[in-house]
């Protein structure tokens, strides 16, 4: 262990202890903070675990690891860090080549967003979410419907307990410049 010592620890505030938090949110908050000592996902935002992943290190599933983030959030040692614009979100989604699962059949429906054929289409409300009330929906395939709430979703940032501030390296993802909202609302 000598020269490494560190590879094989992590060390947690006692604080944690005293909050109260879920089983679930501290083995979370272990494992980011593991993450963050070794740099598991690499420097910077464009390398934070999704919902999928985390669930996996941690066995739980991804709606417990959503609940965790959300009590670790509540209890003030970790932010979310938004994601990229939705609008954003599409217009890459739209950008992207589609992937033609089968040629000449029928069954097969045509994504709106890559234009990719699929057996299988979501129906996903855009632009507003139906949590905000949304009625309007488009047809997207299985891997553009999980691409945009990869994107828009946002990731989760240890908070430094003793200096109450985030990382320096949790910054948000790229958003549409001004004149690019105007350009997106027109169209």
């Amino acid at each position: 262990m000598g020269a490494n010592r560190h590879a094989y620890s992590t060390q947690i505030p006692n604080a944690i202890l005293d909050l109260g938090l879920s089983v679930y949110a501290v083995v979370l908050y272990i494992h980011l903070k593991s993450c963050e000592d070794e740099r598991k996902y690499g420097e910077g935002l464009g390398n934070v675990p999704s919902m999928r992943e985390l669930a996996i290190a941690c066995g739980m599933s991804v709606g417990s690891v959503v609940k965790a983030r959300r009590e670790l959030v509540a209890a003030g040692v970790a932010e979310v860090v938004p994601g990229i614009s939705p609008r954003l979100a599409e217009r890459y989604l739209r950008e992207k080549v589609g992937q033609t699962y089968a040629y000449g059949n029928d069954k097969y429906k045509q994504c709106e967003w890559c234009r990719g054929r699929s057996l299988v289409l979501h129906s996903h409300h855009f632009p507003a979410s139906r949590a905000e009330g949304g009625q309007q929906t488009v047809s997207v395939c299985p891997n553009c419907h999980y691409e945009y709430h990869e994107m828009v979703g946002g990731s989760i940032c240890l908070v430094d307990i003793e200096n109450d501030e985030p990382r320096a390296d949790c910054e948000p993802g790229p958003s549409e410049s001004p004149e690019e909202a105007e350009q997106l609302s027109t169209a």
